[in-house]
């Protein structure tokens, strides 16, 4: 072993595949083996069928942020496979593909402490422009979501305070997100 990789301020972030609906069973696992682990999610709110009565109850539920998916940071070589709840490291080409520490400072900033991840909106509108659903754009305010590029989902449901919703890319999932129409500026891609 490379004497650097026995510090446990050398820590390399990777993606893992998880069972379906077992993020924080694998995430528990993987952290009472002694490793840190990432599991950012959303609290929505959904109208749930009483089983057997002809009425909805409100429940407020607690959804992973990425759908069977987590984050690692390993210090030492580690096979997450043998853990219960993992499947594998997230490859390309057989390889552990690595998440950049940004990006984990970045959810993480988004996030409270117990993981629970809120989009703020802190910035005043910096740029309109006219967009078309399907073209590329970028977000422009000073919060955690600054640069990232997104695509026009819809236009139709352009509401009072302006939001519209668009796609975001991440670990091979398309979320949906609402987004000021003034926060955005046009990008062309070649």
């Amino acid at each position: 072993m490379l004497p650097f990789l026995r510090h446990s301020w050398f820590m390399i972030w990777h993606a893992v595949y998880v069972e379906p609906k077992r993020e924080l069973f694998a995430r528990d696992n993987l952290v009472a083996l002694g490793l840190e682990a990432f599991c950012p999610f959303e609290r929505t709110t959904k109208r749930v069928k009483v089983r057997n009565r002809p009425f909805f109850v409100v429940k407020t539920l607690e959804e992973p942020l990425f759908s069977r998916y987590l984050f690692v940071g390993l210090n030492r070589p580690f096979d997450v496979k043998e853990t219960r709840g993992v499947i594998d490291l997230v490859r390309c080409s057989g390889i552990p593909l690595r998440v950049p520490e940004f990006v984990i400072a970045r959810i993480r900033a988004l996030a409270d402490e117990e993981g629970c991840v809120k989009v703020r909106d802190v910035t005043k509108p910096s740029f309109a422009f006219r967009c078309k659903v399907g073209e590329y754009a970028r977000i422009t305010d000073n919060s955690s979501l600054d640069g990232l590029i997104v695509c026009i989902k819809s236009l139709s449901k352009l509401d009072k305070t302006g939001d519209i919703s668009v796609w975001v890319d991440m670990l091979g999932q398309r979320r949906v997100v609402r987004v000021n129409y003034e926060r955005l500026s046009p990008i062309e891609l070649a």
